[in-house]
């Protein structure tokens, strides 16, 4: 078998392992499209899928950590600071936004960079290290919310920007499928993707092939929590109703007083 037909054939025997996935998403939207078609209405689609970057982009995350043999339980926490904190920095104001998401990404990057030197050097308990880290980070973002954040809102940059659709789709949506292309390319195409797909794959054949895998460990940790505290935002119609959390979130705002 000639070269071409040899990597056709790998791709085939790989694209197959994902079959079943498209399969059952095919049957799901066909009984949908039964039981209830509005489901699959515009409108529906609209709501729905900024909430599924949400968690599409924290699932990126997950996955780095997830490739290297671990898991990551702080997540919900993050995200939840990570909303706290850019309506905390920024105050409200647009001038301030670029220091609020500075802010965000140095807490997702200073929680997952605790979590990998625990779990990558120190050899701890990935479920226990990450839950304890999570529970931690969860309590101060409520303490910082009910000190810093009740009485301001979204600065209208971002909630403008959030509030945007081009070609008729949000921008969270796009932002995240940006953020999902150009982490996919990443991994398949450069070495350090290369690299870090073999040390997942067999960390003690890569130990002997001369890759440092307590390094790469703590860089899946580091760069899984690095966009976890941005995806806090929510859908446009979500923003625009007229009952609002205690502690707003990224791109809601507070109603008008009547």
């Amino acid at each position: 078998m000639t070269a071409p037909g040899r990597s056709f054939v790998a791709n085939a025997v790989l694209a197959a392992r994902f079959l079943p996935i498209w399969l059952a998403t095919a049957v799901l939207l066909a009984v949908a499209a039964v039981i209830t078609p509005e489901a699959l209405q515009h409108t529906a689609w609209a709501y729905v899928l900024p909430y599924m970057t949400i968690l599409a982009v924290a699932a990126l995350g997950q996955m780095l950590v997830v490739m290297q043999a671990g898991i990551d339980l702080s997540t919900p926490g993050v995200i939840s600071m990570g909303g706290n904190l850019i309506v905390g920095v920024s105050l409200g104001h647009d001038n301030r936004l670029a220091l609020g998401i500075l802010a965000c990404m140095a807490l997702g990057i200073g929680v997952g960079l605790v979590n990998g030197i625990l779990v990558g050097i120190l050899r701890l308990n990935p479920l226990i290290v990450t839950l304890a880290v999570g529970l931690i980070v969860s309590a101060y973002s409520l303490r910082y919310a009910r000190e810093n954040t009740n009485s301001l809102q979204v600065p209208e940059a971002l909630y403008t920007w959030a509030l945007g659709k081009p070609l008729g789709i949000s921008t969270v949506f796009w932002t995240g499928a940006g953020i999902t292309v150009v982490l996919a390319l990443l991994l398949r195409y450069t070495a350090a993707g290369r690299r870090f797909q073999a040390v997942g794959a067999n960390p003690r054949a890569a130990w002997m092939a001369g890759l440092r895998v307590q390094a790469y460990v703590v860089f899946a940790y580091t760069a899984a929590g690095f966009p976890t505290p941005l995806p806090r935002s929510c859908s446009p119609e979500s923003a625009s109703t007229s009952t609002r959390p205690s502690v707003p979130r990224i791109c809601s705002r507070p109603s008008p007083p009547s």
